[in-house]
């Protein structure tokens, strides 16, 4: 994107992709899609062609970020997984929660294992530590950032989006003014349901899963914060409480959720 930008190409550009250029053809290459591509841009006035939007350079830099903590997290997950696997082939279960406290660690050193085995649990834990110093390192990264964007502070006014997931929503949204409305964002977000009518047939399926999975990930997971803590919600809903947070056309002070609680 940014070679795009440095040549010039900021202000007009399209996906192929998406502007079906492609869509249900047997034979695809690059010079098929050269030929396509001007067909096309000579009715742009009849049928405008999609164009991609270049989020701002801070953007890009926060979309790299935010997420870069969830992939660690997800690393770290995966470790925690395969330890407790391999105490389970064994048929060895700690004590309270997990073998990852202070406790699980006193139990886990007494425990007589297979050699293979006692030699992959200490390497996973010299992986989980130093997992744990990465994400320690990349929050710091993100709330370094967060006082560029005020945005991120509305976000965090919603219940169940906290530190970890507002910015993370930001760097997926970048702008409200590329989106046409508020079921513009929705559908961008792909936590719609799809829709088949043809004839008289309809069906309505499952969302549609488009656009980032990141940003699926963070609105489903402040939702199920939300339910499982009633008391966040104080009467409104998620949806209510984003459409006035982030709001079309944004009022020029915008009042947090917790203030405006008693007007749903």
């Amino acid at each position: 994107m940014s070679v795009l930008e440095e040549a010039g190409w900021r202000e007009r550009s399209h996906w192929i992709h998406t502007a079906g250029i492609d869509s249900n053809r047997r034979q695809k290459n690059d010079r098929l899609d050269a030929e396509r591509l001007p067909r096309k841009l000579a009715a742009h006035h009849l049928d405008p062609l999609p164009e991609a939007w270049f989020p701002p350079p801070e953007i890009r830099a926060l979309r790299l970020r935010a997420p870069a903590r969830c992939w660690l997290v997800a690393l770290r997950t995966q470790c925690k997984n395969h330890l407790q696997s391999l105490l389970g082939m064994q048929g060895l279960q700690a004590p309270g929660s997990d073998p990852f406290g202070a406790a699980g660690q006193r139990w886990l050193a007494e425990q007589k294992l297979p050699l293979p085995v006692s030699e992959s649990i200490p390497q996973i834990q010299r992986l989980l530590k130093l997992l744990e110093e990465q994400i320690k390192t990349s929050e710091q990264y993100v709330r370094a950032v967060e006082g560029q964007f005020r945005e991120i502070a509305l976000l965090r006014t919603i219940p169940g989006i906290g530190p970890i997931l507002a910015p993370l929503i930001w760097s997926e949204l970048g702008t409200l003014e590329r989106f046409r409305s508020a079921k513009a964002l929705a559908n961008d977000t792909g936590l719609v349901s799809s829709f088949y009518d043809s004839g008289e047939v309809q069906v309505s399926g499952g969302i549609t899963r488009q656009g980032s999975r990141w940003l699926r990930w963070a609105f489903v997971s402040a939702a199920s914060v939300a339910m499982q803590y009633p008391i966040l919600l104080h009467g409104a809903t998620i949806a209510c409480a984003a459409a006035r947070s982030l709001t079309w056309p944004r009022p020029p002070s915008p009042i947090p959720w917790r203030d405006m609680r008693m007007e749903f």
